[in-house]
């Protein structure tokens, strides 16, 4: 990955009206933004069509969540390294110095396809109370208000370009199954 951006040099912006979410514009630059697609695209598991939570192709490292059994669990895909670099870069941003994701996912949308995220709130008790996710756009945090009282979706007609990619970072308890 291309040397990284100091975190120290970006802004947290607060969402004007929605309290716990913030932006961090430019969080990566064009070059590493190249660099993430490429290794996402190239990099194992492969990317899988998915339907839970709508249309898209996906893929995941770390720990697993079972939604039905109510627990988190080993993964058998260790974070990439560079979603390594790409965290400890949150970490010097103040609201994440102590945040510790286990759990990554990539989510690819295309607008030809008909891509969408149903509109959701991610479990309460499967992860800690932020959620970050990068886009081409920026790092997005959702905590407090912004976490727990609204829900955050992608609608078809919202992709405004032919693709879409994310990668949402939780820190999830580890939990043996019962």
């Amino acid at each position: 990955m291309p040397r990284p951006t100091p975190a120290s040099q970006h802004q947290l912006v607060p969402h004007a009206a929605l309290p716990g979410e913030y932006c961090v514009p430019d969080f990566v630059t064009e070059q590493e933004e190249l660099h993430l697609l490429h290794m996402l695209d190239a990099c194992s598991p492969l990317w899988q069509d998915k339907t839970f939570n709508g249309k898209h192709r996906g893929k995941r490292w770390g720990v697993e969540m079972d939604l039905g059994q109510r627990t988190v669990v080993e993964g058998v895909t260790p974070l990439a390294a560079e979603l390594h670099m790409l965290i400890a870069r949150m970490q010097q941003l103040p609201c994440l110095c102590c945040f510790q994701p286990n759990e990554a996912n990539a989510i690819d949308y295309r607008k030809d396809l008909g891509h969408w995220l149903k509109p959701h709130v991610d479990d309460r008790q499967l992860s800690t109370d932020k959620i970050v996710t990068l886009s081409l756009a920026g790092l997005a945090i959702i905590t407090k208000d912004a976490r727990y009282m609204y829900t955050h979706g992608i609608g078809r007609d919202a992709l405004l370009a032919p693709r879409r990619v994310s990668i949402t970072f939780r820190q999830s308890p580890l939990k043996a199954k019962a």
